[in-house]
């Protein structure tokens, strides 16, 4: 019978550095640099730095998907409106809904004639004011394998109407109606980060690092 070998046993093995890197040797090989395995040579030490992508995971939500940030301004029943108006940044590539993400502990538990709470019966404490959270349902369908269009009380693409058209408000601001999605989670903070990642959207560009020519060189 077949025992794997315990982890204690195992033989450690130094980090290796990537293809690319190259360090320079000017005085050889020390006694105490790791060796290869398997060519003996010397493993050069190299330092390395993770930087956090961005500081609002919200923020670049909304700009991902062309719109700004938006408070939601619940009902006088403390119910979630069925559409919310966020401001639009850039006329392309709009959302579909709005996901307004409410605390667990504010929905009311579902009846014994339904399975599923509606979403438009959750309240929120007056102390605290969800966001709206853009997405695109198909997108969502995509990455999460769950139809979120089923949840909206006012689903266009339901009725095969096209993305959401933005428009000039009475104010002068460009905005973008949409249906809204009311989900009750655990921790609504996290909400931006997971669907970020979870939806696969692109990095915003990372800043360049400054030119040696223009860094100030002491006299």
């Amino acid at each position: 019978m077949y025992e794997p070998p315990s982890p204690r046993a195992r033989t450690a093995r130094a980090l290796r550095p990537p293809s690319w890197y190259a360090a320079p040797s000017a005085h050889g090989h020390t006694d105490d640099a790791p060796f290869d395995d398997a060519s003996g040579t010397a493993l050069h030490t190299y330092l390395t730095r993770l930087a956090q992508p961005f500081d609002d995971p919200y923020e670049e939500l909304c700009r991902s998907f062309n719109v700004h940030k938006t408070p939601v301004t619940l009902l006088p029943d403390r119910t979630v409106p069925p559409t919310i108006c966020m401001p639009v940044r850039r006329d392309a590539h709009m959302p579909t809904h709005g996901l307004v993400i409410l605390p667990s502990y504010t929905a009311p538990s579902p009846s014994a004639s339904s399975s599923t709470p509606s979403p438009t019966n959750s309240s929120f404490p007056g102390s605290l004011r969800p966001h709206a959270l853009p997405v695109n349902v198909d997108l969502f369908a995509q990455r999460f394998t769950y139809d979120l269009s089923r949840l909206s009380a006012d689903d266009a693409s339901a009725m095969g109407s096209t993305l959401p058209v933005p428009f000039y408000a009475e104010t002068g601001v460009q905005c973008v109606e949409l249906p809204t999605i009311a989900l009750a989670l655990p921790h609504p903070p996290s909400v931006p980060l997971l669907l970020f990642f979870g939806l696969d959207l692109p990095l915003p560009p990372s800043t360049p690092p400054p030119s040696p020519s223009s860094s100030s060189t002491p006299e």
